[in-house]
């Protein structure tokens, strides 16, 4: 909008020139930190190549999201889905461009747990023979899977899901059948309309022996007409706070029956006769899962970044107050040190996560790679690790959305910056895959069973060796330059850690050798568990984001990296500083010291801000936010948004003319 027939509407354009003086601060090549943080130059093509695909598809396209109701919603999404399994087929598009397509389509989709969960599955779980007989039919869309573990009466809770698959030794058949209102499914991704089959968890019955909740394959609906089969009842569960393009639904039960090689059998087996065969491990189904946990903690990193761009973008052109900025007018918003204290240490946050995620990613491949060799030695690690990392980076960014939202005052409120629909997108990842606080407690229970092993003098895994340090040692940093040093913000938060480990493991023992029921005791320490659990937690971050930079070869990025897990670091010693100066872990002038290395690093990372957010090269299409413009004029963006509107078209018939119809009222007055 450079001129309007409104003469008094013609805009000036000054976020532009904002914006290109930001860029032109930069300490370091963004194209560099971009490379960096895909993976190298090629996966940056791959992505772009991908990006600009699902940008030149008008089906594709939802600029309109804000305007449009669920219905509307659900059937463009279907729509979506068909043109991007049309493009997939049509350009001989492996599944990694596949799920890219669906990244920069960005919104939940009904046949996300497809590709999300019920490939993975089978995959991890099924035979060679199941492998060979599904896997075709899932990547040619032949049949559209859902994953349907959660119940009505049962989420976190996996060993208390009610739906029973009970085997009938002579048709060699399992009968599913879903026993009371809450053991149906309910809200798996998919059910509500797409699905067509779902690998759903039920409890194996044999010859009135429950063995357990286990994984099987189920058709729903007729591959003809779509029709539900007999015996299944399903549906969609109706509209929720976001995600309303993605169906989730229901499902029940009613004496189904499945041939019984439809049990996911990798490690599980019925035989013929019904004689069962466990698994190695009890935990040896959480591949999946650990899996799912995994890329939930990259894609907190994913989420936290794009609310950072948005939020900075806007606060580097958005003038305000009455203190003069360096240019003489009113000072720019991110030039405020609180704004730059609620921001920049977003950012550093979404950067620590974005390398944990690798490293969880990592982590996971090498657990597949054990798992294939029957070496169940790391599962229960990576099983703590995953629950708690995601359980932390979750709630970190799901809060961290909300509070980028606030810092772009009023206009974070309207729907065009983008921030509102990325909050309802996003908030789900709090309690799917896991609630929170369950996950914390998953892995406060692995912490305090390693907690004793080191007090038995065994061996500890690298991500947990803290344990084994002496208890009552204090920080050494001897001056502020000593304090800021990576190694001692790590050693630091690593004590915190041992400390509130050993504390909580401690009142456990206590209890219980009061005669104290186990539950009981540890349902009256949850709030302890999960604090220590987030302590280990918050440690592991700075220790893997710090281990990732002593990779990096080019000294600009790993400088600008060092700088924002320096802040990452103090900032959450800063946020407790309390615990740290109640064990004597810290003086009172170290942590004076602490407060200072936030505001210095603030500082350092302020020019770079911009050319941060950049790095993570979101297209503009991608955020559909008219603050979080990549050129700047937020301005013309809003108004242009808002006149775009259709009731800004059709107001006049909006109105009930019934109301003034005896008024009389001029067209004018």
């Amino acid at each position: 909008m450079a001129a309007s027939k409104e003469g008094f509407l013609e805009a000036k354009h000054e976020g532009v020139a904002l914006l290109a003086r930001e860029r032109a601060a930069a300490s370091f090549n963004v194209r560099a930190m971009t490379h960096l943080l895909d993976g190298g130059e090629e996966a940056t093509a791959e992505k772009e190549r991908v990006a600009a695909m699902v940008e030149e598809h008008a089906v594709l396209q939802a600029s309109d999201r804000y305007f449009v109701g669920r219905q509307e919603s659900l059937a463009r999404a279907m729509q979506k889905f068909k043109e991007i399994v049309r493009l997939t087929l049509a350009a001989g598009l492996d599944r990694e461009d596949g799920v890219r397509m669906y990244y920069y389509v960005n919104e939940p989709m009904p046949t996300s747990l497809h590709h999300g969960m019920f490939i993975p599955t089978i995959q991890s779980q099924g035979t060679d023979e199941q492998r060979a007989e599904w896997l075709p039919l899932a990547a040619m869309f032949s049949i559209i899977g859902a994953y349907a573990q959660t119940e009505l009466g049962h989420g976190s809770n996996v060993r208390g899901l009610e739906t029973t698959a009970t085997f009938d030794v002579e048709t060699d058949e399992f009968v599913l059948n879903s026993p009371t209102l809450t053991s149906m499914k309910w809200w798996p991704g998919g059910l509500g309309v797409a699905a067509t089959h779902c690998v759903t968890h039920a409890r194996l019955m044999i010859d009135g022996t429950d063995y357990g909740v286990h994984t099987f394959i189920v058709q729903v609906r007729d591959l003809e007409d779509h029709t539900p089969l007999p015996g299944i009842v399903i549906g969609d569960i109706g509209p929720k706070f976001g995600w309303n393009t993605a169906d989730n639904g229901y499902l029940a039960f009613d004496s189904v029956r499945i041939p019984r090689n439809q049990l996911l059998a990798r490690y599980a087996t019925v035989a013929r006769d019904g004689t069962y065969t466990k698994p190695p491990h009890e935990k040896i189904g959480y591949g999946t899962m650990i899996r799912i946990r995994s890329m939930i903690v990259a894609g907190a990193s994913d989420a936290l970044a794009r609310a950072c761009t948005i939020a900075i973008r806007y606060s580097a052109v958005r003038r305000q107050g009455t203190t003069r900025g360096r240019d003489g007018g009113e000072m720019v918003v991110l030039d405020y040190t609180m704004q730059q204290h609620r921001l920049l240490i977003l950012l550093a946050t979404a950067y620590a996560f974005h390398f944990t995620g690798e490293y969880m990613m990592e982590l996971y491949r090498r657990l597949q790679a054990d798992l294939e060799d029957n070496d169940l030695s790391v599962l229960p690690e990576v099983h703590a690790t995953s629950a708690g990392l995601k359980s932390m980076t979750t709630t970190v960014t799901a809060d961290g959305i909300e509070e980028a939202r606030r810092a772009c005052g009023g206009h974070g409120f309207s729907q065009f910056s983008g921030l509102p629909y990325l909050y309802t997108w996003y908030v789900p990842a709090v309690t799917y895959e896991g609630d929170n606080v369950v996950l914390a407690l998953q892995t406060a229970r692995y912490l305090i069973k390693s907690c004793r092993q080191a007090a038995d003098g065994k061996p500890l895994s690298a991500g947990v060796a803290y344990l084994s340090a002496r208890p009552g040692a204090t920080c050494a940093a001897a001056n502020p330059a000593d304090m800021g040093r990576l190694d001692v913000l790590a050693a630091t938060l690593a004590a915190r850690a041992g400390e509130a480990v050993r504390a909580v493991t401690g009142r456990l023992d206590a209890l219980l050798a009061s005669g104290v029921d186990y539950d009981e005791a540890w349902n009256h320490l949850m709030v302890e568990l999960c604090a220590a659990s987030r302590a280990h937690c918050e440690y592991s971050v700075v220790r893997n984001f710090a281990a990732a930079i002593a990779t990096v070869e080019c000294p600009d990025l790993a400088g600008i990296l060092t700088a924002l897990c320096r802040l990452y670091a103090a900032s959450r010693i800063e946020a407790d500083l309390g615990s740290f100066l109640a064990q004597g872990y810290l003086s009172k002038g170290q942590s004076q010291w602490v407060k200072d290395i936030v505001h210095a690093t603030l500082a350092v990372i302020r020019p770079d801000a911009v050319a941060l957010v950049d790095a993570f090269n979101f297209p503009d299409f991608l955020l559909n936010s008219a603050l979080g413009r990549k050129d700047g004029d937020v301005y013309v963006g809003l108004v242009e948004a808002a006149r775009s509107a259709p009731v800004n078209e059709h107001l006049r018939p909006i109105i009930d003319k019934s109301l003034f119809s005896n008024l009389h009222i001029p067209s004018r007055l």
